[in-house]
């Protein structure tokens, strides 16, 4: 069936006309700096604190938990970071006191564009003694301890958090 000049004209009208409603693929997306990846991640917290008392070593067990926001813009990358331990805790080999692991951190960094590439950073938490000593012990074990850790961060190449090592600083440095 044979379609006019008229009919034809139409048809190439209204195809242009709707191609020129119809978003391309993506066009509704917003920029990649409106959507940041959000990560979180939990990993052990590994190692040895120094104690309230002289001489006392604290083996923690416990985690770490993440949360990252990363913005890649056209020009930077955006990096949040929010850390809070979890059930972290352990015993004083010399005072036999127990204790507890407590804090948040958290900062803000800009890096060059494209996945974050972050350096090991020191991240400071607190270490409480928990009740009365059972054993007689120099120093003060109502005094806060700093709770040093160091964290390592890896993230995929759309800025996701692919991987996390958290290590207590060992006593003394």
């Amino acid at each position: 069936m044979a379609r006019s000049a008229g009919a034809r004209s139409s048809f190439i009208v209204t195809a242009i006309a709707i191609a020129g409603l119809t978003p391309l693929a993506g066009a509704d997306q917003p920029p990649p700096s409106d959507r940041p990846m959000t990560t979180s991640m939990q990993v052990p917290l590994v190692g040895t604190a120094a104690g309230a008392c002289q001489g006392d070593l604290v083996p923690l067990t416990g985690e770490l938990n993440a949360v990252t926001r990363v913005r890649m813009m056209s020009n930077a990358t955006m990096v949040d970071v929010y850390f809070n331990l979890n059930n972290v805790k352990g015993v004083g080999s010399v005072s036999g006191l127990r204790y507890l692991g407590l804090g948040t951190a958290q900062f803000s960094t800009q890096t060059d564009r494209g996945p974050p590439n972050l350096p090991s950073y020191r991240m400071n938490f607190m270490l409480w003694a928990v009740g009365r000593s059972p054993n007689p012990c120099i120093g003060d074990p109502d005094k806060v301890q700093p709770l040093p850790v160091n964290v390592v961060m890896k993230f995929d190449a759309d800025g996701s958090l692919a991987g996390l090592e958290a290590t207590v600083r060992p006593a003394g440095r």
